[in-house]
């Protein structure tokens, strides 16, 4: 089974989301169970650095990488037609507990980050999973830990989301607050937000475990609709219609369109005085739900008094 399950693996068109790391040994039958991680590479664009209009790198389609690992998962099913077995893949589709996972299995070690470092991609990289009912040889690979005194990722976060090192208060970090927050964004929070309207890399950028990204290749990864290039305020007016085709297939689009705006409000309340922000500001209030107007309420006083300074 061995041979056959590795001519699997290497069979699959070598193009994301298809690097595999890991590969099966051997399949008991002695009842014992366990995961085995397999990581698929993750081409990055360029970081997001102070000025940028939005970050290039939240455009990276997970949707890619999950379909890889369900085909995968099909080919393991076809090889062992006989055997009755349930399989589920995930690409950060499902509230997997992958980090751990991983680096019990050798693919990393926690950073102080909280992220799973590698020694030669860093941390820019998906993982994925297939959690499965096959018994397979369990994993004990723990990779060492290499931050050393290192700490960049620390230091560099806009709202101090680590308390310590290894721990983040998620209420504080800026992806949490743009992505999975469905709620108002702390007032506290905002100012420090910037223009990071979906999610924040700094600690990553900032790890010098990173300072070499792998640039995309693949036509699939590179920036749609301009949007590495885009401005706050021609996002901001953007309809409903536009939001969800330009954001198809991008990890932008599970937000919504009322969380996109509010968003965007936050980071244009950030903005530098402009009479044509604050009047795109006020227009858009109009007809907007109460969500929405609170973020924008704020973003207008904002701009009302960097105009009136």
């Amino acid at each position: 089974f061995t041979n056959s399950m590795e001519e699997i693996l290497r069979s699959i068109p070598h193009r994301p989301p298809f690097l595999f790391i890991d590969t099966i040994e051997e399949i008991r039958d002695d009842g014992a169970t366990c995961t085995r991680t397999i990581r698929m590479g993750e081409p990055q664009f360029e970081g997001h650095y102070p000025g940028n209009p939005i970050m290039p790198g939240v455009l990276l389609c997970e949707a890619c990488f999950q379909t890889g690992a369900i085909y995968l998962a099909k080919q393991i099913e076809k090889e062992i037609p006989t055997k009755n077995i349930n399989q589920r893949a995930f690409v950060d589709s499902a509230p997997v507990l992958e980090k751990p996972i991983a680096a019990q299995g050798g693919l990393g070690w926690i950073g102080k980050n909280t992220l799973l470092i590698d020694d030669s991609d860093g941390s820019w990289f998906f993982l994925g999973e297939i959690y499965t009912s096959i018994p397979l040889p369990p994993d004990n690979k723990e990779t060492q830990n290499l931050c050393g005194k290192c700490n960049a990722c620390l230091r560099v976060c806009p709202t101090n989301a680590f308390p310590e090192p290894y721990v983040l208060d998620a209420k504080k970090c800026i992806s949490y607050q743009t992505i999975e927050n469905k709620r108002e964004i702390p007032i506290e929070i905002r100012p420090l937000m910037g223009n990071r309207v979906f999610g924040c890399d700094d600690c990553q950028i900032w790890c010098p475990w990173n300072r070499q990204p792998s640039q995309a290749s693949e036509d699939i990864f590179k920036p749609k609709h301009n949007l590495d290039n885009e401005s706050l305020l021609s996002l901001f007016n953007w309809s409903e219609r536009e939001f969800n085709e330009k954001t198809l297939g991008s990890p932008i689009k599970r937000i919504g369109y009322e969380r996109w705006l509010r968003n965007l409000a936050v980071g244009l309340g950030n903005a530098p005085g402009c009479p044509e922000i604050l009047e795109s500001l006020k227009e858009r209030k109009k007809e907007s739900s109460s969500l929405l107007k609170e973020h924008i309420s704020w973003a207008i006083d904002e701009q009302i008094r960097k105009l009136s300074s």
